[in-house]
């Protein structure tokens, strides 16, 4: 069945945690366009001010004081939103709350706690929400996090509460989908946003807590979840950060790994004194409105990969992404994070906010070589990439021929690096039909890849295992390829270059030849000698 959803000012549309940064900037986007809104939190006096503040601007609002944590309040949302406007079309589980600390330092209670809210309240709100939705239609739209795919250190347990948020809600997607509900189910990452969640998050650091770049503001988040009611969408990261560090888990999990203990660490502690542990919204929550949090550095209004994965237009671009956002956590992590740790130690708030926002405005202009306008410049931009992808291809094959045993698997090696130099030459040729000289730009996905790559050959011993080893990270560089080919392609359609189109199209169709032969090597002999 097709999900039709309705336009926005047509809705009624629930949010759970809607006091407070990203449902409350959402609940105050909602209905400046037109939405009536059904706002669900603890605090009384927080809701009796929205709800004052909209209607006053000329909206519709109702409130509901409830604690996501017990299922009879989540109901009693659902009943508010029957008696006031006749039921609802998209319900936003957004309540939330945070913890900072080293797991084996927390308190098991406080941890059983923050799931209640951010699993079992998400749990609650998704199957109240249903009883309405499967008969009369509409979006379901959980908030999970970027760390429901990747997780970081000292937010381990709020890591592990969104991880599971992620697993309910593509089972739940999924059992929808089989049953033809006319629902749209959605899970929203947001990246580090300037809400007060690092103030509002039970704290065990030493140091009062703050969010490690790049940060988005409120809006951003509001404006993709307003998005996904209005239009289905199975997932969307807000901000490029997350995806980067998704990516980077993906194909290198140990650079990932060692990026995040890098900058994630040191970025956490921001190096003023802790306040005292009880002011933290997991034990009460906080009677004022607020949105915006007190993050001293850049940040960002929009996000341009999230409006790219969001807009048919431009929905090749969420390939992009990836590589994009690995380059620049890889610049802003390559030593700005530890350097600001140490100004803090001798710098007042005053020269830190200005050192914070100078490295980042210079990590930003980092990501391209040149300011990026027009699908065209991207175009070009992913040839470049690509294309120090290639180069740095064809100086780490012969080392993987070297070291690899099998004879089917060296072969293939082989084969492939005579494929890739070919790969490289047809790029030549695609910069040239579109009157750009070939210009390779650093590429810090494919970095990283490979140097996973070499520290496997450095480390696995056993020639059988190492092997397996080698195939699959040849398979990790073939998939981030395809998925770049593919973008490339999509691009030049758009742009009517279909001659360049048809260059790479080769370029792709041998990728994935190269691919598939892979995997028949692993499966038919490498992995079952490796065992």
């Amino acid at each position: 069945m097709t999900v039709q959803l309705k336009p926005l000012h047509e809705q009624t549309i629930v949010i759970t945690g809607a006091s407070s940064g990203i449902g409350l900037a959402t609940a105050r986007m909602a209905a400046r366009r037109g939405a009536r809104v059904v706002l669900a939190a603890r605090s009384e006096d927080a809701l009796r001010q929205l709800v004052r503040e909209i209607t006053q601007q000329g909206g519709e609002a109702v409130s509901v004081v409830a604690d996501v944590q017990r299922q009879d309040d989540v109901a009693g949302i659902a009943r508010a939103a029957h008696q006031a406007f006749g039921g609802f079309d998209t319900w936003v589980n957004n309540a939330g709350v945070g913890m900072y600390g080293k797991l084996e330092q927390l308190p098991t209670e406080d941890m059983r706690r923050l799931f209640d809210t951010n699993l079992w309240g998400l749990i609650y709100g998704s199957l109240e929400a249903l009883k309405h939705l499967k008969s009369r239609g509409g979006a379901l739209i959980n908030v999970g996090s970027t760390v429901s795919e990747r997780a970081v250190p000292l937010q381990g347990i709020y890591a592990a509460s969104k991880h599971a948020v992620k697993g309910f809600t593509d089972a739940l997607r999924m059992e929808l989908h089989d049953e033809d509900a006319p629902v749209s189910v959605t899970l929203v990452k947001p990246g580090a946003i300037d809400t007060p969640f690092p103030l509002n998050a039970k704290n065990f650091l030493p140091s009062e807590p703050q969010h490690v770049p790049p940060v988005y503001a409120p809006d951003a988040v509001a404006l993709a979840i307003l998005h996904c009611a209005e239009n289905p969408v199975r997932d969307v990261f807000v901000g490029a950060g997350g995806k980067g560090n998704a990516a980077l888990g993906y194909y290198a999990p140990r650079l990932a790994d060692k990026y995040l203990e890098r900058t994630v660490i040191s970025g956490t502690m921001s190096g003023r004194p802790p306040r005292p542990r009880d002011q933290n919204a997991l034990d009460r929550p906080s009677e004022h409105l607020a949105e915006r949090g007190d993050y001293p550095g850049h940040v960002a209004r929009s996000s341009a990969y999230t409006q790219a994965t969001l807009h048919p237009v431009l929905a090749s671009a969420a390939l992009v992404g990836a590589g994009l956002a690995l380059r620049a956590l890889l610049r802003d992590g390559s030593g700005t994070a530890a350097s600001r740790s140490q100004e803090r130690q001798t710098q007042t708030r005053s020269s830190r906010h200005q050192t914070i926002h100078s490295h980042r405005g210079a990590a930003i202009m980092g990501i391209f070589s040149k300011p990026i306008k027009t699908l065209d410049d991207l175009f070009v931009h992913t040839l470049q990439d690509i294309y120090y992808a290639e180069q740095q291809i064809v100086k780490s094959l012969p080392k993987m021929v070297e070291k690899a045993t099998d004879s089917q698997l060296k072969q293939g090696f082989q084969s492939h690096l005579a494929e890739t130099r070919n790969h490289a030459q047809r790029l030549e040729q695609v910069f040239r039909m579109h009157g750009q000289e070939p210009k390779a730009v650093k590429c810090a996905a494919m970095d990283g890849i490979l140097e996973e790559s070499t520290e496997i050959m450095k480390e696995v011993d056993d020639k059988d295992v190492l092997d397996a080893a080698l195939a699959s990270s040849a398979q990790a560089v073939e998939h981030y390829e395809i998925t770049r080919y593919g973008t490339l392609i999509a691009f030049a359609r758009e742009l009517g270059r279909n001659d360049c189109a048809s260059v790479l199209q080769q370029n792709l169709d041998e990728e994935k030849a190269a691919d598939q032969k892979l995997t028949a090597i692993a499966e038919s002999r490498v992995n079952r000698q490796a065992v």
